[in-house]
């Protein structure tokens, strides 16, 4: 019998005697079989990988993300436990119950850029059924790093005389964010030089 395709028969049962002077005399009864559960059906989860996007400057405690299994059997049977593996780094961790996976401590693109976690889901059967799943968090850039220039000072020697325009040397700065965050624009306070905004490779000297 399995009760995941028909927990329960309906039978209808007759009695009856053998002929006698006024023909043969019956009765019927109901009977109701309800098939009891076991523990037979392993927990699945809904897929195999799940991704989620977080920023870096997320709060502790804030939630990222679900992930959900299902099981055809019922009762404490059908009972999940949601548990992580490994991969996480001390930086994640999932909601027994529900399957929520939140930020368990302060995240930090520029160390760690992407997480993979793997997750068990567990019912609560005499013999205990499981199954795996892997989740795969990407941290997206939040603007928490200066640019930097390659060195504190530039020195260099400058004959008079030169025309305008010429190309003295070049300063190079770094940011270690991405994207929009990790452009980096050149400016000077000088009135006789000047500087190209977007790449910092032309200095250029000005004649007055």
């Amino acid at each position: 019998m399995n009760r995941e395709e028909n927990p329960q028969y309906e039978l209808l049962v007759t009695a009856h005697d053998r002929n006698g002077l006024y023909g043969c005399l019956n009765t019927s009864v109901g009977v109701v079989v309800t098939i009891n559960d076991v523990n037979d059906n392993d927990p699945i989860f809904e897929a195999y990988l799940y991704n989620f996007t977080v920023s870096e400057d997320a709060y502790i405690g804030s939630s990222i993300g679900s992930v959900s299994a299902v099981d055809n059997d019922i009762g404490i049977n059908a009972r999940l436990t949601y548990s992580l593996v490994g991969g996480s780094g001390g930086k994640f961790d999932v909601d027994p119950k529900n399957g929520t996976i939140s930020v368990l401590s302060k995240l930090d693109r520029e160390q760690n850029a992407t997480y993979l976690l793997e997750i068990s889901v567990t019912d609560s059967g005499v013999e205990i059924l499981s199954d795996y799943t892997e989740v795969e968090i990407t941290l997206s850039d939040f603007n928490d790093n200066e640019p930097k220039f390659d060195r504190q000072l530039y020195q260099t020697d400058v004959e008079e005389g030169l025309a305008s325009g010429t190309y003295l040397f070049t300063v190079t700065a770094t940011d270690s964010d991405v994207g929009i965050n990790g452009q980096v624009l050149f400016s000077t306070s000088s009135d006789s030089f000047q500087i190209n905004e977007t790449t910092g490779d032309n200095m250029l000297y000005l004649i007055h």
